[in-house]
């Protein structure tokens, strides 16, 4: 039997949970948090860093994934809803459904 490989992306990030990711992440102040994001919410992400856990709210971020060894950021503002909402949204507008 073939196994199916599938990964990740830039096109499909928005189906997956991103909690194990790791992110770097930029406030609108321009600091910078880098680390792995470990929980979220609908409006926040929390992200372990080195110098402890960092919660920050989704709309007021951007935030960097490595992809295959390409940088991609995407406005917090796009993870702004409950993630298993997001996920399933994902999918229904993907394959032409409500």
């Amino acid at each position: 039997m073939f196994e199916t490989h599938y990964e990740i992306n830039e096109g499909n990030i928005l189906a997956h949970e991103i909690i194990g990711q790791n992110v770097k992440v930029e406030r609108n102040n321009g600091s910078i948090v880098k680390g792995k994001i470990v929980d979220e919410t609908k409006n926040t992400l929390t992200v372990e860093t080195v110098k402890g856990e960092k919660i920050m709210p989704k709309n007021e971020v951007s935030l960097e994934f490595s992809f295959s060894r390409k940088k991609t950021v995407f406005p917090g503002k796009l993870f702004a809803e409950k993630p298993e909402n997001r996920t399933k949204n994902f999918w229904r507008k993907a394959h032409g459904r409500k």
